[in-house]
């Protein structure tokens, strides 16, 4: 089976070309906005590099999020519409899903950087037990990550030193288990690769504007 997965929820646009369980090509551009303007071109460099076509793909895999808002939206986006154009499945997974290790056992809590700014440091935060979902996607404050990882077994995750001092396993946010889900999931199982917000964004409405009276 010939899978394309794609990343645009951090600070970097991948792309990048699986046989079954082997990696043909792998895109990876630096960046922190612009996702939507270089992921067309990432997948297309991936093609190339691993000698296919578009035509070629059986299914595409996407990390869905949660992540950068813009980001989760563009990449979410771009990989339906390339799989109604193809007639193939999409399959998403979350972006703590693609960061859990393979083989974890026991209640596992994978943690990403959400808020990197002191006082208002945020994690996104999901609970795995045995590999599987325990709960959905947080947005996690320093307490609550505190009593997340006070009834774990194990912590995975990245930038957690605001939280206090324990033992973590660091994670690395990458493609392949988005690619190992596409691989495990029978098509009638497939998920809707829907993008995970979990929170709203950021933005601020413009305030409309006043005309002010001449003097």
């Amino acid at each position: 089976m010939k899978i394309l997965a794609l990343s645009t929820v951090g600070n970097a646009c991948e792309a990048g070309i699986w046989s079954d369980d082997e990696v043909l090509a792998h895109v990876c551009e630096p960046m922190a906005k612009g996702h939507d303007t270089r992921l067309p071109l990432c997948a297309k460099q991936a093609l190339s590099q691993a000698n296919m076509a578009f035509s070629d793909i059986d299914r595409i895999a996407v990390i869905a999020g949660p992540g950068s808002f813009t980001g989760v939206r563009v990449g979410v986006a771009f990989a339906r519409g390339l799989g109604v154009a193809l007639d193939v499945p999409v399959v998403g997974i979350s972006s703590l899903e693609a960061a859990l290790p393979k083989d974890m056992v026991g209640r596992v809590v994978v943690a990403l950087p959400a808020r990197r700014r002191a006082p208002d440091f945020s994690w996104w935060a999901q609970v795995f037990v045995d590999g599987q979902r325990a709960g959905e996607p947080i947005e996690a404050d320093v307490a609550t990550m505190q009593s997340l990882i006070g009834a774990a077994d194990s912590v995975c995750g990245q930038g957690l030193e605001p939280v206090g001092e324990f033992l973590s396993t660091g994670v690395e946010l990458g493609l392949q288990r988005a690619v190992e889900w596409a691989l495990e999931t029978e098509v009638e199982s497939l998920e809707r690769a829907d993008p995970q917000y979990v929170r709203a964004p950021d933005a601020v409405p413009m305030k409309p504007k006043t005309d002010q009276a001449s003097s």
